[in-house]
């Protein structure tokens, strides 16, 4: 009796996969279906191969860096999960973030599945919301490295000024989110 259990949820599994194989062929047909090969030939033409193949392997290494670091963030947190399933569930983020209205974020997504992976789900969430704020940070290390080259135009000023009061509203709003959290958690 047990092994016909077993035989069904691999039968169900598999049909599964293929269910899913057949849904993003069909969606792929859909789309070529629907673009206009005259235009978009030419353009592939004009392609520098070496700098595609550049670009792709660039941001593989991004990908790579990048769940390195949630990896780092949810170990920190005591969530233990193998380098690969990380890498696996930071790309069903990366799909979320690039397929579906930003309202359903995946870094929550991603946090969703190592938290039920391990049963860890505020730790999870915690090392997601480090790696937003550490993402923050360096965003903001970024910009205001760049808007340096152009303090000396009229609009790099500008641009400054605008970004320097973002800035100060969102360490504002993050500071007033965090001490109400932190006041409920005292209470």
């Amino acid at each position: 009796m047990h092994s016909l259990a077993v035989f069904f949820h691999i039968m169900k599994n598999r049909l599964l996969n293929i269910a899913r194989i057949i849904i993003s062929l069909l969606l792929l047909l859909f789309l070529f279906k629907r673009m206009d090969l005259r235009y978009i030939i030419p353009l592939m033409k004009g392609v520098d191969i070496p700098l595609l193949v550049l670009s792709f392997f660039s941001y593989i290494l991004l990908l790579v860096f990048s769940t390195m670091r949630w990896w780092w963030l949810l170990a920190a947190q005591g969530v233990r999960l193998p380098f690969m399933r990380v890498f696996g569930y930071y790309l069903i983020g990366m799909f979320f973030n690039n397929f579906l209205p930003p309202t359903v974020g995946g870094g929550a997504v991603r946090a969703l599945y190592a938290g039920k992976d391990t049963g860890k789900n505020k730790e999870s969430f915690a090392s997601m919301t480090c790696e937003l704020v550490l993402g923050f940070i360096g965003l903001f290390i970024f910009v205001t490295i760049l808007l340096l080259f152009y303090l000396g135009r009229s609009e790099g000023r500008i641009l400054f000024l605008i970004f320097l009061c973002g800035s100060i509203v969102i360490t504002l709003l993050f500071s007033l989110f965090l001490s109400t959290y932190i006041v409920k958690k005292l209470e």
